[in-house]
């Protein structure tokens, strides 16, 4: 059975805007005649689900690698005064295929500003809190909005239980604008976070997939 794309987005649902592709490195067309009305259309392009050999043999084009365009009709008559063949119509299907060795697949990293927290879709936030006391470099915490306004109210609160400026914890933190890597259920994923290089790769058919019902000759 054909299958339906379905919308380019994280895992968490975010859509992926701006992103577009526009390659091919073979166009195969061809007309063809015929005095059957056999209904060759098809309503969008279509990747090829078998491999497709055209031309003898000559053009051979593996699985996911062509997408056929929907062809156009006319419709025409033939006259041959000799043979007494008056307006005798026939119809012309107008075929038009893209090969692309590397096929019509696209890639893309799952990371968004926005993230399945607590089994809702929210935008991400991250802060830091700095400890003078300890010295350490701040560590970039990331969560909810909700998550960082309870950071910033323990900040607060331990902000008010020491005199000296020196010894307050320094909190900064805002909505992120560069994405996140996510897991597969659309979480914050931490691991990926701290080495991108595992970050999921989720990978899209921009169109269907069906068997071809093409004339050649």
């Amino acid at each position: 059975a054909a299958t339906t794309p379905t919308l380019i987005a994280t895992t968490a649902g975010q859509p992926f805007y701006g992103n577009t592709t526009s390659r091919w490195i073979q166009k195969i067309t061809w007309s063809c005649c015929t005095d059957q009305n056999t209904d060759y259309s098809i309503s969008a392009a279509v990747l090829n689900l078998e491999p497709i050999t055209l031309v003898s043999g000559l053009i051979e084009i593996p699985i996911s690698h062509g997408l056929l365009m929907p062809p156009t009709v006319k419709r025409l008559y033939y006259n041959d005064e000799k043979r007494g063949i008056e307006n005798k119509p026939y119809y012309q299907w107008n075929f038009e295929i893209i090969r692309d060795s590397y096929g019509f697949q696209s890639y893309f990293l799952n990371a968004g500003t926005k993230a399945i927290i607590d089994g809702k879709l929210v935008d991400i936030c991250s802060w830091y809190v700095y400890d003078p006391e300890s010295g350490d470099v701040p560590t970039k915490n990331f969560g909810s909005f909700a998550d960082m306004i309870e950071a910033k109210k323990d900040v607060d609160q331990y902000n008010k239980s020491v005199s000296e400026e020196n010894e307050k914890q320094v909190w900064s933190g805002d909505f992120v604008q560069s994405p996140v890597p996510l897991t597969i259920d659309g979480e914050i994923d931490y691991r990926a976070i701290n080495h991108p290089e595992s970050t999921l790769s989720l990978y899209w058919d921009k169109y269907k997939f069906d068997y071809w019902n093409i004339l050649f000759r």
